[in-house]
């Protein structure tokens, strides 16, 4: 299993939508998420602000929002598996690290907006403008990496 440990702000969704609606989600923008994530054979966790609503795959006891996104996961038959834990006082990758330590994988890739949340980015690391979020010129240099990775 090969993980993508993904954010949402900034990458389903653009800053300019985030800033007049929180929880927002661009349909384009999970299309071509969901697509990428097939094609690769990748298994999605969150590391966005929004794990917070996440109880389980499908679970009817999480948010609205993460519920909406599910949904709109599921019409291209694509499950959030997990998510990171939270870890006050440290950064994604050390949480995505935590993760990894009790998940057995084959890989990992992270996707985010904000190289800020990360105390150490690696090649795992690809990050999105938030202004345009997952574009496929990401998806590209995300498939390049794996192909390197293979």
């Amino acid at each position: 299993m090969r993980f993508l440990f993904f954010d949402i702000d900034g990458v389903l969704n653009k800053s300019a939508d985030w800033r007049l609606r929180s929880y927002s989600m661009d349909d384009a923008l999970i299309k071509t998420f969901c697509e990428f994530v097939r094609k690769n054979k990748l298994t999605p966790v969150l590391t966005s602000s929004w794990r917070i609503g996440f109880v389980g795959t499908l679970s009817s006891d999480n948010s609205p929002q993460i519920r909406e996104l599910e949904s709109k996961f599921q019409k291209y038959d694509v499950e959030i598996l997990d998510k990171t834990p939270v870890a006050k006082g440290h950064s994604r990758d050390e949480e995505i690290a935590y993760f990894c330590r009790r998940h057995p994988n084959e890989g990992y890739l992270i996707l985010d907006d904000d190289p800020t949340e990360y105390g150490t980015v690696t090649s795992h690391n690809f990050f999105t403008d938030s202004a345009t979020g997952f574009t496929e010129e990401v998806a590209k240099k995300m498939e390049k990496y794996l192909k390197t990775r293979a």
